[in-house]
């Protein structure tokens, strides 16, 4: 994943961070599918008021159900990239009916410093 925190102070992080763990996911029987796949974006928040990409590294869970059909979407999720919490998806694509569960951990794996002018939100 490829997470980019938000403009604070003049500076961003682009992180580059992995979750891997054990999972399970269920989908409805007899969906004539030969493939399926759903994308989408999603955004955490650590609750800090500066930028610390460390914060990505710890525990990760991925817990979501749903339903994608081109560019409409169902969906209703969360997620926990070490220290930082959201909802997921916010934006889905695809075509897809199930449930997925992921319990794991999240490694920083690098990144990178970028300067930025501070939008309004």
């Amino acid at each position: 994943m490829v997470l980019t925190s938000e403009c604070i102070d003049g500076k961003r992080f682009k992180a580059n961070v992995s979750g891997r763990g054990p999972g399970i996911g269920v989908g409805i029987p007899k969906v004539p599918l030969i493939a399926s796949e759903t994308y989408g974006t999603f955004t955490v928040n650590d609750y800090r008021s500066s930028v610390d990409p460390w914060v990505l590294s710890g525990g990760f869970a991925w817990a979501s159900i749903g339903v994608s059909i081109g560019k409409r979407d169902a969906s209703l999720g969360r997620v926990r990239v070490g220290k930082a919490f959201g909802n997921n998806p916010d934006h889905g694509s695809g075509l897809d009916v199930g449930a997925t569960a992921i319990f794991g951990t999240s490694t920083l794996n690098g990144g990178a410093w970028e300067s930025c002018t501070c939008e309004s939100k």
